[in-house]
């Protein structure tokens, strides 16, 4: 499927934008993850 008006130069940007954008969305999830799993770590 081709574009009609098609960048490929904004191709590296856009998806270094959408990693970035997906990084700042787990990170702090991640981060409460960990802190959970101490919280509530089972000793065994």
């Amino acid at each position: 499927m081709e574009a009609e008006n098609n960048h490929p130069e904004l191709l590296v940007p856009f998806y270094s934008f959408a990693l970035v954008l997906f990084f700042i969305y787990c990170y702090p999830i991640a981060r409460i993850t960990i802190a959970l799993e101490r919280r509530y770590a089972v000793k065994l």
